[in-house]
């Protein structure tokens, strides 16, 4: 599946072993699972707010990347529900909250489908 490291600690919530592997020089940030994951993805998705912060702080990770299916850290984030993670994607100035996935779901319609009323709001506001 070619998780990494850093994605499994990205996962798990880990931040001070993603910090150790960030500050190893041949660890790569965005490394990319064998579904096109980043460890962004992965942090994003379970809603831990300060290995995202670390992770969209480098110039080496891309905030709009898509998996295989089309998702972006931050269509995973609304459709689990991660208003925080949310807010900290929408605070950035290259991104794209509208990108659909291969499916044609953006965003906005998976965190509708799924109750996701505060994140509806922001995505709306």
């Amino acid at each position: 599946f070619g998780y990494t490291p850093l994605f499994l600690a990205a996962e798990s919530g880990n931040e001070m072993m993603v910090e150790r592997l960030l500050a190893m020089p041949k660890v790569s940030a965005d490394a990319k699972t064998s579904w096109g994951g980043t460890p962004l993805h992965a942090a994003s998705e379970n809603g831990h707010a300060n290995i995202v912060k670390l992770l969209l702080s480098r110039s080496d990770v891309d905030p709009n990347w898509k998996t295989d299916a089309g998702d972006t850290p931050f269509l995973r984030a609304s459709l689990n529900g991660k208003e925080g993670i949310a807010k900290l994607f929408l605070n950035l100035d290259n991104f794209d909250p509208n990108i659909t996935n291969n499916y044609g779901s953006t965003a906005l319609s998976l965190a509708a489908w799924y109750g996701h009323i505060g994140i509806v709001k922001m995505l709306l506001d």
